[in-house]
C-alpha cells in the first residue's frame, strides 16, 4: 500500500523533532538520507538537532531542507516555514546578546578613560616638548636630504597586489555542484513496484513522483515486483525524468533465486553479507507482514539468524549468502539484482 510521499504532521513540533520522527517513520538512517539527496551527512545533522551555526548560509540551507523533506516524505513548504521561524528567533536572541555586550564594553572603556584622562593629557604634554627640543636640535646641525626620485621605467607595476579568491564565490560553486539533483517520476503497470537506483532503493513504491535523485548521465534502474519479471534499464537521470514501465508476468518456469522454501520443522536461517547490500527481513512467509526484524544497508561481514519462517528482500543478491541447517543453499540471486523469497517450515 503506497503513502503520499508529502506526509505534513498536524501536531506542532519543532524542526528537529518533526524530521527525527519522519526520518525514524520511513526507516533510514542519515547516511541513507545522505547518499539520496547528495547532501553532507553533518549538514543532516545539524538540521536534525537544530545546529544552525553549523549550517551555511539560509540559501543553501533551505534547499538542504527542501531535499530532506522531500526523503521523509514531509511537506517542504511547512518544513522551510517551521525552520524560517525557529531561525529568526534565534537570531534575534543572538541580537540581544550582542546588543548587551557591546554596552558593556562601551560603559568599561568609557570609565577607563574617565580615569586614565588626566595622567594621558600629562604625558602628551611632556612627549610634545621633548619631541619639539630634538627635532630643533637635528634642524640646527645637519641639512635634510632629499631622496631624488627615480620616475618609474616603462612597463613597470607602480603597485602590484594579488587579488586573493573570492571565498564566498567557491563556496556557492562547491554547493551547486554538492546539490545538483533531477527529479524521478515512475508509473508501472501494475502499481506497488520497488525502484532502486543503483542499489539504493527508494523509500516509497511505485507510483513514486518527484523523489530528489542525484543528476548523473548513466544510473542503473530497477524495477521488481512479486509475480513480475525484473525490470533493469540503464537511464540518464542528468535531468528531471517520468518513466511509465509495463511489467511482464513471470512464466511458470520459477527461478531458482525467488519463490518459497520448505525446511524442517524447528530450523533456523543463517543469512551471511558478503558484499553490500541493502536487506530487509520479515518475521513471516510474505512481505511487509509480521516483525520485521532487519531494514538497513549491511556492510560485510556480517551475520544474522532466525527461525522460521521468514520472508528476505535484498537490494543486491549475490551479496546474501544463505544456510539452513546443513544445507547451504548459496547466494539469493545474481550481482544487483533486486527480489525477495519466503522460506518456511
Amino acid at each position: 500500500m503506497s503513502k503520499s510521499p508529502l506526509y505534513d504532521e498536524d501536531q506542532a513540533k519543532n524542526l528537529n523533532e518533526r524530521l527525527r520522527s519522519a526520518r525514524d517513520r520511513q526507516g533510514l538512517d542519515l547516511a541513507d538520507i545522505s547518499e539520496l539527496t547528495n547532501v553532507r551527512k553533518e549538514y543532516l545533522s545539524a538540521l536534525e538537532n537544530a545546529r544552525y551555526d553549523d549550517l551555511p548560509e539560509d540559501v543553501y540551507t533551505r534547499n538542504f531542507l527542501k531535499l530532506f523533506a522531500l526523503a521523509i516524505g514531509e511537506n517542504p513548504d511547512s518544513l522551510l516555514k517551521l525552520f524560517a521561524e525557529e531561525r529568526s528567533k534565534a537570531q534575534k536572541s543572538d541580537q540581544v546578546e550582542n546588543n548587551t555586550e557591546e554596552i558593556y564594553q562601551e560603559e568599561s572603556l568609557r570609565r577607563r578613560q574617565l580615569n586614565l584622562g588626566p595622567v594621558l593629557s600629562y604625558l602628551l604634554l611632556i612627549s610634545a616638548v621633548i619631541l619639539l627640543i630634538l627635532w630643533g636640535f637635528n634642524a640646527s646641525l645637519f641639512q635634510s636630504e632629499k631622496e631624488p626620485q627615480i620616475p618609474p621605467q616603462p612597463g613597470q607595476l607602480l603597485n602590484q597586489t594579488e587579488e586573493p579568491p573570492e571565498p564566498r564565490a567557491t563556496l556557492k560553486a562547491q554547493h551547486e555542484e554538492t546539490t545538483a539533483i533531477s527529479l524521478l517520476t515512475i508509473v508501472t503497470d501494475p502499481p506497488g513496484a520497488e525502484v532502486s537506483i543503483d542499489s539504493f532503493t527508494l523509500a516509497n513504491i511505485t507510483p513514486i513522483k518527484d523523489a530528489p535523485i542525484t543528476a548523473l548521465s548513466s544510473r542503473q534502474l530497477v524495477v521488481s515486483l512479486d509475480g513480475y519479471q525484473v525490470y533493469k534499464q540503464q537511464v540518464d537521470l542528468s535531468s528531471d525524468r517520468r518513466l511509465e514501465i509495463a511489467l511482464t508476468p513471470e512464466s511458470s518456469v520459477q527461478t531458482p533465486t525467488v519463490g518459497t522454501y520448505t525446511s524442517p520443522q524447528d530450523a533456523t536461517i543463517v543469512i551471511t553479507i558478503t558484499a553490500t547490500t541493502w536487506l530487509e527481513v520479515f518475521k513471516s512467509s510474505m512481505r511487509n507482514d509480521g516483525q520485521r526484524l532487519v531494514y538497513a544497508t549491511v556492510e560485510p561481514p556480517a551475520e544474522f539468524e532466525f527461525p522460521l519462517p521468514v520472508y528476505i528482500h535484498a537490494g543486491n543478491g549475490i551479496g546474501v549468502h544463505l544456510a539452513i541447517g546443513d544445507e547451504d543453499l548459496g547466494p539469493l540471486g545474481n550481482p544487483g539484482e533486486v527480489l525477495g523469497r519466503s522460506f518456511s517450515r
